[in-house]
């Protein structure tokens, strides 16, 4: 643990902190009207895969912190709450507050779509602050006042893996202010309508990982295509939608490739899934033809990982092609 990253974010300098230890980010002692609660605990590990560490910690307090600049005198009064001193910090906290809010709702929402959380739900709520919030000179450290009282949420997790590389792409996509992408937030929705809530609703996570697959697979088409086909691909675009003329039809025009040439096992999930997905709408029943072998946010998380597969491989050839890559 002791993860942390720094990032600037509209034009304020933003650190991320996970807890290096059980008793870092709890209350102090004298924070008496905020329970004691370790930032990590050990849980029983929900994995047991090879080459996956089953170990499991959940994580329960993490550090947002904020550095802006605020007009507020280089030495701290006696009383940093009255007159005008005052004022300008209560000002520079909401800032702080606001902006730490802002940046941890984005973090759970890119987090949520990133790495298979169903338990934050379908919309990700921004968690609530635990114990007082601080301010300080950004220059020696110096503690100017606390703020806030002592409140918390705890989250539980059935299904928990997070790996650095998915913080980092969440931290970028904070950084750039850039939206979850709807297939990815659709997904993340299928997920916790199969995994996250006691009752599964199987019907809804068809559709919805059907969907997300259909947005994804036209993202990847159109970003495979260059500027002198893009006409053409909308046009091939507008004769259909569906999943299965899209990762074959298309994908073989736009990058010679299919997938029922790449991947025939995927191939027969994505066709089960887009039959099922195609009777829920036009019928309002399931196929029976056609039942699903895996879950369709299962499916769905397959066709994802095999369309950046590829997209990984078509950037590896253009830079094999390109004239650096060739002198």
């Amino acid at each position: 643990m002791g993860w942390t990253r720094r990032f600037e974010s509209g034009g304020e300098s933003i650190e991320i902190r996970f807890p290096g230890s059980p008793d870092e980010f709890t209350a102090a002692d004298w924070e008496t009207e905020t329970p004691p609660t370790p930032s990590v605990v050990p849980v029983p590990g929900v994995y047991d895969e090879p080459g996956w560490d089953s170990r499991t910690l959940a994580v329960r307090l993490l550090a947002v912190s904020v550095t802006l600049e605020a007009d507020l005198p280089s030495e701290r009064p006696e009383d940093p709450f009255e007159g005008e001193y005052g004022t300008a910090l209560q000002q520079a906290y909401e800032r702080g507050r606001k902006r730490s809010e802002k940046t941890m709702q984005a973090f759970l929402e890119w987090l949520r779509a990133l790495s298979r959380q169903p338990w934050l739900g379908l919309v990700a709520d921004a968690p609530r602050q635990y114990g007082r919030g601080g301010v300080y000179y950004a220059a020696t450290g110096e503690p100017i006042a606390g703020f806030g009282r002592g409140i918390s949420r705890t989250f539980t997790s059935s299904r928990s893996r997070v790996n650095y590389s998915q913080l980092d792409e969440v931290i970028r996509g904070i950084e750039q202010g850039n939206p979850v992408p709807p297939s990815q937030a659709l997904l993340a929705d299928a997920w916790h309508l199969m995994d996250g809530t006691d009752r599964p609703d199987r019907i809804r996570a068809i559709i919805l990982a059907a969907i997300a697959c259909e947005i994804r697979a036209q993202e990847h088409l159109r970003a495979a295509a260059n500027e002198h086909n893009e006409s053409a691909i909308n046009l091939l675009l507008r004769k259909g939608s569906t999943l299965q003329y899209l990762l074959n039809d298309v994908m073989t025009v736009v990058c010679d490739t299919s997938l029922k040439e790449s991947d025939p096992e995927l191939a027969r999930h994505v066709q089960s899934l887009s039959a099922n997905r195609n009777s829920l709408v036009h019928e309002g029943i399931t196929s029976s033809r056609s039942p699903l072998l895996l879950s369709a946010p299962e499916i769905g998380q397959r066709v994802f990982n095999w369309l950046e597969s590829h997209a990984h491989q078509q950037t590896a050839a253009a830079a094999r092609k390109s004239p650096a890559a060739q002198t």
